[in-house]
């Protein structure tokens, strides 16, 4: 799957329902899926950069416009998820793993050595995040109708 099929590369913003369904809501997928192309993007950067410095051998223009054009996207994803994110009500705990996760790109493992709680219990702090950000998100935007999955 592409970022661009995720996420549309112009417009970092939260989409309002799931990508190519417009007349579904907005799911706790699809806004997981929107948070984390923050770190789609900079994998996607991160892959030409170091095609870049290695020396590749002409063509290095369109490679470095491609790389800088993921990190602006990736940036664009970050501020707008940190803004949604600090706007949103949630126990800090809760938003501690929802930072860390999306913001920081710390994988599961790593936070739970940071944190000293238990994988376990981290991916149900994350469950619990999401779905209080999404509802907070939904009741923001205006949607009818509860939280689906």
């Amino acid at each position: 799957m592409t970022v661009s099929s995720r996420i549309s590369p112009s417009r970092p913003d939260l989409p309002s329902s799931l990508p190519g369904s417009p007349s579904l809501p907005l799911t706790q997928k699809a806004l997981r899926a929107w948070a984390a192309s923050a770190r789609e993007y900079a994998r996607q950067a991160e892959e030409r950069e170091r095609i870049l410095a290695a020396g590749f051998p002409g063509g290095a223009g369109p490679l470095a416009a491609q790389a800088a054009g993921f990190r602006r996207q990736e940036a664009a994803v970050r501020r707008a998820f940190a803004d949604r994110l600090d706007g949103c009500p949630l126990p800090p705990r809760e938003w501690d793993v929802l930072r860390r996760h999306y913001l920081g790109y710390q994988s599961w493992s790593a936070m739970a050595e940071d944190t000293g709680y238990s994988r376990r219990y981290l991916l149900l702090l994350h469950a619990r995040g999401m779905q209080r950000l999404l509802e907070w998100t939904q009741r923001q935007k205006g949607h009818a109708g509860g939280a689906s999955r």
